[in-house]
């Protein structure tokens, strides 16, 4: 990863049912040095995870989205890698980098995949509580069933969840996932928690999201 340029392209997240803004999602991509080939986080993430350089890297995308919501409007959400998590290093640097920027703070979203965050649950617990108590907004990432079937969503502090898009994939035809979906976000709603589709492939599926109680929606469908 030494010797790349990390950058962040941007996807719009909306609101299911007039499509207004809800945030823009941050994804990181790299271009090596000295190529035009650039690389998306499933290209190299893995292998920085195995050099130890998921933290260095997780805050280059922080001080990138910063940077961005200087020049403009709306706020924007980042993804934090699962093995930063427990990381009480990175955790001391991403505090600092924050409260140098408190501002920008409230328009901060910071999301975590599901499967980090149930990995290590206590550490993901205080990261949250801690993100939260400077202003900035904490969600999970490909929610699926590790939580649903749990009875540890109350305790996660969360403000929204991205749910999996295999539950979102041809919603229409699929009765058994409208029913688990909608229970799913009466669930959330009772602890304040936002629901979002992830990877939403049709327009004709955001009608029927914010039926079965879907704030909003991102993927090939939507921007």
């Amino acid at each position: 990863v030494g010797g790349g340029h990390l950058s962040l392209v941007f996807y719009p997240v909306v609101r299911g049912g007039n499509g207004s803004a809800l945030h823009q999602e941050g994804v990181i991509r790299l271009k090596p040095g000295g190529g035009d080939t650039v690389l998306s986080a499933g290209d190299f993430m893995p292998m920085a995870a195995k050099l130890n350089l998921t933290a260095p890297i997780d805050l280059g995308v922080v001080r990138l989205a910063i940077d961005h919501l200087r020049l403009g409007s709306g706020d924007v959400a980042v993804n934090l890698s699962a093995e930063t998590i427990g990381d009480f290093n990175f955790r001391n640097q991403l505090v600092d980098l924050l409260k140098g920027h408190p501002d920008m703070c409230k328009r901060l979203l910071f999301e975590v995949p599901e499967y980090g965050a149930f990995r290590a649950f206590d550490a993901f617990c205080d990261l949250a509580r801690t993100l939260k108590q400077l202003g900035c907004r904490v969600g999970i990432e490909y929610f699926g069933q590790r939580f649903a079937e749990s009875d540890k969503l109350a305790s996660l502090g969360l403000d929204y969840i991205k749910v999996h898009p295999s539950y979102v994939q041809d919603i229409a035809s699929n009765a058994g996932n409208q029913e688990f979906l909608r229970g799913l976000c009466r669930a959330a709603h009772g602890l304040g928690i936002e629901v979002i589709a992830l990877g939403v492939a049709s327009k004709d599926d955001l009608t029927l999201l914010a039926e079965l109680g879907f704030d909003g929606a991102t993927g090939p469908a939507i921007g």
